[in-house]
């Protein structure tokens, strides 16, 4: 059975000091807060980050980024600080905004139990993680995974293929973009960028947002880059009285989300959009187009590893991280996600199995974002007790999936 190692981030200064705040988990106290060993989140071992930070340097880690040459030379000395004997790496990163800590529990896991010609990283998140730069943060760690210094100090021949997957990347419900709720599944095979290759209702549902400047103005729908759809009060309201659309929420007196019910072809046209003719026909193609696309409940594993795309998973090293931010209710500092907790276990659950069938190699498994105190979340009325019990359940169901895939 595989260790729980907590990474407890909260000895380095934060990134933003005016937004981050202290996690509910280390308030309620860790291993320092004269706890025994397993009783906060059933960690096995508690390992600070100053710890970490006097291995490869404190100018080298910051809470959001980490330099992505820290390990040369290094990797021994962090092997031995953190105590796997066997695969794969189960590990917890407490703050949401140290993200970026997942690319160094995927190198050593990968230098440690990786042996097979392909590595593929996946994550689970609101973001794609994935940006084109020297140093690897919070919000670009993916890209890491291609620094040449990478490949050569763990022995990765550049023919052999390197895959970044994002699953989630849910478009945000204030993000003024057509169809909140779209998940995206993109793989990054260098740092060139993603390449999109399929795309799933978040919920089941298709949401979209509408604004104006004033209330004396007309409501925008922003559809696409190239589609904006111009309404009035009365065409909202039929659309509303004829159960096309339910309003969910306002963000404030000029900005509304509401969801989509039922097809409007036939009761929307174009002179009720501003669009020409021809704008609105292909507004209504794309649309019928969205309508069809699966909800990510009714995805196979197959939908997602697909080995003509991520290569053959017999020959696979796999790592999973799941970033807490793409659920609802779980309390982080981007705000909560689109998905349901279940959905989201219930996809990790399908996953891993499908990897076990494959054969794949899972060197490790991480956990990003404990509950905080004064998040940014969708949810403010709750109490704060709920946040911390759905993270103890999250973190109880992953640990169980691992402890079934090794086993039997």
């Amino acid at each position: 059975m595989p260790l729980t190692v907590l990474v407890d981030m909260s000895g380095l200064k934060p990134v933003r000091p005016d937004q981050v705040s202290i996690p509910v988990e280390v308030e309620l106290g860790s291993n320092t807060g004269n706890l025994p060993v397993g009783s906060v989140y059933r960690a096995d071992r508690t390992i600070d980050v100053l710890s970490i930070a006097a291995i490869i340097g404190s100018c080298n880690l910051k809470q959001g980024e980490i330099n992505a040459s820290f390990f040369k030379g290094k990797i021994d000395t962090l092997q031995r600080l953190f105590p796997f004997r066997q695969k794969p790496f189960f590990s917890i990163v407490d703050i949401n905004l140290s993200h970026h800590m997942s690319y160094l529990l995927a190198v050593l896991a990968f230098q440690k139990f990786g042996a097979r010609k392909n590595k593929l990283i996946i994550n689970f998140d609101s973001h794609d993680d994935f940006r084109n730069i020297s140093d690897v943060s919070f919000d670009g760690w993916g890209s890491g995974i291609f620094n040449e210094c990478l490949q050569k100090e763990l022995s990765f021949p550049k023919k052999n293929r390197i895959m970044y997957m994002t699953l989630g990347n849910a478009v945000r419900v204030w993000n003024k973009l057509p169809a909140v709720g779209i998940a995206l599944a993109q793989y990054f095979r260098d740092t060139a960028g993603p390449q999109v290759i399929k795309r799933f209702k978040a919920d089941g549902n298709i949401y979209f947002v509408i604004k104006r400047k004033n209330e004396q103005s007309s409501w925008e729908w922003k559809w696409s880059s190239t589609l904006t759809l111009i309404l009035t009060d009365e065409t909202i309201r039929m659309l509303i009285d004829n159960k096309c659309i339910e309003h969910i929420k306002n963000h404030n007196a000029n900005y509304s989300l509401f969801k989509i019910n039922t097809d409007i072809t036939g009761l929307l046209t174009s002179s009720d959009t501003g669009l020409d003719q021809v704008s609105f026909d292909r507004f209504i193609e794309e649309f019928d187009e969205l309508r069809c696309v699966k909800s990510w409940d009714t995805c196979s594993p197959r939908d997602f590893l697909d080995e003509t795309i991520v290569g053959n998973l017999s020959d696979t090293d796999v790592y999973i991280s799941i970033d807490r931010d793409i659920m609802k209710r779980s309390c982080t500092y981007w705000g909560d996600g689109l998905f349901d907790p279940s959905q989201i276990r219930s996809t990790v659950e399908k996953m891993l199995k499908y990897l076990k069938t494959k054969k794949a190699n899972l060197v490790g498994f991480d956990i990003v974002g404990l509950p905080e105190k004064n998040c940014t979340t969708a949810f403010p009325g709750n109490n704060s007790d709920d946040y911390v019990r759905q993270a103890h359940e999250d973190l109880e169901f992953f640990k169980n999936q691992i402890d079934l895939f090794t086993t039997g």
